[in-house]
């Protein structure tokens, strides 16, 4: 969504940095250092990240053509760390205006002292699981926050289909039938799987078919994917999960071949029967 933006404002297919930064996130981020920079007392020179880098070209952008050169930022997996740890100083600049100290220790190609430039725009992606933090209040009431959780996963699953270089016609549709269906069932429950599974379902069944020579069945590449990519991440306690588990094991008894993916779903039946739980691995 961000690339799709600085494309449309620069007319570009392309956007390089710094007008368009991508900064990926790690659990490790405890301060702002890690968008800040520091000064590193080994090699005796400040450490730039991208950023800060960022920023600069920011202020730099606003003092020569004004706010019509934005800057864009995305903090990918924002969510990997404490948001409020390593972006706190950026969220008082935001917020108060105040410039934000750089101990740059002499060093010229730095100021000193940074403020929030109003042409820098700040992104970020975030997930909500159990490898994830909690986002607070404290950011929630400064951010827009734009759910992409509710998905269409047809358009862009025939779109891939379309694109598969060893699959017919028959087993594209075949492909389609299972992966919708699978999809459809899941998201009533309330757990669907993503894009990113989705197509790399596809990738696999369309190789599968073109580096086996036949041997592997479209049905069993499904099967093995479902096993692999969906069922592994399947897990639920409660009444309600009994329909979706039921037309779910209808749908993968329908497969030829192993069946593993089916076999699966039966054992999670069984668990949900005499536990009231279940989960893939047990």
């Amino acid at each position: 969504m961000v690339t799709a933006i600085a494309r449309a404002i620069y007319g570009a297919a392309v956007v390089p940095q710094p007008y368009l930064t991508i900064v990926e996130v790690r659990p490790d981020w405890t301060d702002g250092s890690y968008l800040l920079g520091h000064y590193d007392p080994i090699s005796q020179h400040y450490v730039r990240p991208k950023f800060l880098n960022a920023m600069l070209a920011a202020d730099s952008a606003l003092a020569t053509f004004g706010p019509v050169a934005p800057v864009l930022v995305c903090l990918d997996e924002m969510n990997l760390a404490r948001v409020e740890f390593y972006l706190s100083d950026c969220l008082s600049a935001m917020e108060s205006g105040s410039p934000m100290e750089l101990e740059t220790r002499g060093d010229s190609g730095l100021p000193t002292a940074l403020r929030w430039p109003p042409n820098l725009y700040l992104f970020g992606t975030i997930n909500i699981d159990e490898s994830t933090m909690r986002i607070s209040d404290k950011v929630l009431d400064r951010a827009q926050v734009i759910d992409t959780s509710d998905i269409m996963i047809q358009p862009a699953l025939e779109r891939w289909l379309a694109e598969s270089n060893a699959l017919d016609i028959a087993e594209r549709q075949r492909t389609a039938e299972i992966i919708s269906g699978a999809w459809n069932l899941l998201n009533m429950a309330g757990m669907p799987f993503g894009f990113r599974v989705a197509k790399a379902i596809v990738r696999f069944v369309d190789e599968a078919k073109a580096s086996s020579g036949g041997a592997l069945s479209i049905d069993d590449a499904i099967d093995a994917q479902l096993i692999q990519k969906v069922l592994v991440k399947l897990r639920g306690e409660g009444e309600h999960w009994r329909k979706p588990l039921d037309d779910l094991s209808k749908l993968l008894g329908g497969l030829s071949g192993a069946q593993r993916s089916y076999q699966a779903v039966k054992r999670m039946q069984g668990d949900l029967d005499r536990l009231g739980s279940f989960e893939f691995w047990n």
